[in-house]
């Protein structure tokens, strides 16, 4: 039920209203609408005429600060590496994987090939790395961003374009910040 003169989320039995002190009018019929096609529904209804969507009773919030909607702790994407990168896991000399870009979230490391892809190639959690180096062989190599695994193997992020040490240093501190 929600209050005619603010829309706050009223309790169960409630004679005023928690946010704006207005009365409530006990005796008013409260309409319910279905949360799928915001029809209008029957009271006691189990379906939604319109959608055959289930009513399900939502329950009263225990108190009136819990009804304020909370942002969902989504990934937040901290930075992006643009590539290309070869990456090559521990013992192989074949190319493992083969990606544009790097998005380096809190949680996650994500090897994405293109934009068009709908998931990315290669996604290492955090929480797995206990190690991140960056280093340039030589005048003549790349940079490459070494991780090493909690569980002993080594992943190496190589970049296939010239100028990119700068970048891959970049990368491996804000990788680091992340480890914690």
């Amino acid at each position: 039920m929600c209050c005619k003169n603010c829309g706050a989320s009223l309790g169960a039995g409630a004679k005023f209203c928690s946010q704006c002190g207005a009365p409530v009018n006990a005796g008013a019929e409260t309409k319910k609408y279905c949360r799928n096609c915001h029809s209008e529904l029957e009271p006691g209804a189990l379906f939604c005429p319109e959608c055959g969507y289930r009513v399900v009773e939502e329950p009263e919030p225990s108190n009136p600060d819990s009804s304020i909607l909370e942002p969902q702790n989504e990934a937040k994407l901290l930075g992006q590496a643009e590539g290309p990168f070869a990456c090559r896991m521990q013992g192989t000399e074949n190319l493992s994987e083969f990606g544009l870009s790097l998005l380096i979230y809190e949680e996650r490391l994500e090897l994405w090939k293109g934009i068009r892809e709908q998931n990315p190639r290669l996604i290492i959690q955090m929480r797995d790395i206990s190690l991140v180096q960056n280093r340039k062989v030589n005048a003549l190599t790349n940079g490459c961003i070494l991780l090493l695994m909690k569980n002993g193997e080594k992943i190496s992020l190589n970049y296939t374009s010239g100028s990119t040490n700068l970048q891959a240093e970049n990368a491996a501190a804000l990788i680091r910040s992340c480890l914690g």
